[in-house]
């Protein structure tokens, strides 16, 4: 069977990067996404097989891959000099399910681009994907930092380049935030949320606080808001305009409803 995305693509790759046991296989363009990235590593972890094949263009460059690598993920850089510039955007889970379409594993392809994503069981297509996959393999390089250099082969994509600014200006309010919401007393999970963040980056560890919506509200949350310290929480500074765009509707609609249903009503956004 096979089915068409053109939203919310980032929540379906999480989804299947979450059920696959034993293999997943990537060949993109562009990989700059630090909570995919974490998501892959804990599969390494967990003893799936990940392999990832990336163009050597700069832009992968804003990732680091060492965690990956050092838990026993694999990185291939395909380089300019075996003759094209790689362009697949596709992956293969389990090699039972099949993604492929539009979609670089990046911020900007979620926030601003008009994207698509096959999603497909069928054998034919497994079969015919995972021999690009081993025909790719075959003329890629060993991950090295130093391939990420190539600049003229695509101009730098401006607009990943300013969400990804974005995502650090987030990451240091984040830290800001938890070292004054400790002042406040024990209030809050500490090194749970700092594991999310180092993990996952501040988008990726942003979600997934937000992800059990109001079925499941942290109590740290809960005390700040009891002592009105509502500007301390991450359901706070993610509603704001400039970081919105970095996040799903789904956790923007999960930190609007866990405010409204626990905040002070002196206290409006």
């Amino acid at each position: 069977m096979a089915k068409a995305f053109f939203g919310n693509i980032r929540d379906e790759i999480r989804s299947n990067i979450y059920q696959s046991k034993d293999s997943i296989q990537i060949a993109v363009a562009w990989f700059t996404s630090k909570e995919l990235l974490g998501f892959l590593t804990d599969k390494v972890k967990d003893g799936c097989k990940v392999e990832i094949i990336i163009s050597d263009h700069m832009e992968n460059d804003r990732l680091s891959y060492t965690r990956f690598i050092n838990g026993g993920g694999k990185v291939f850089v395909l380089q300019k000099g075996s003759g094209k510039f790689l362009h697949d955007k596709f992956a293969i889970f389990d090699n039972k399910n099949l993604m492929a379409g539009s979609y670089n594993w990046t911020i900007s392809a979620e926030s601003y681009n008009h994207e698509f994503v096959i999603h497909s069981d069928e054998n034919l297509l497994l079969m015919q994907f995972q021999a690009r996959f081993n025909k790719l393999k075959r003329i890629v390089s060993e991950f090295d930092s130093s391939l990420l250099s190539n600049r003229d082969i695509v101009q730098e994509d401006s607009k990943e380049g300013e969400l990804l600014n974005l995502e650090a200006e987030l990451n240091s309010i984040f830290e800001r935030t938890i070292t004054e919401a400790i002042k406040e007393g024990p209030l809050i999970n500490e090194r749970l949320i700092r594991d999310y963040i180092f993990n996952y980056g501040a988008v990726g560890g942003a979600n997934r606080l937000m992800q059990s919506g109001t079925d499941h509200i942290q109590s740290g949350f809960k005390k700040l808001l009891a002592i009105n310290k509502p500007q301390l929480t991450f359901e706070y500074i993610i509603l704001q305009d400039r970081f919105q765009i970095l996040f799903d509707e789904e956790t923007l609609k999960n930190a609007r409803e866990r405010l409204h249903l626990f905040r002070s009503e002196t206290f409006r956004i």
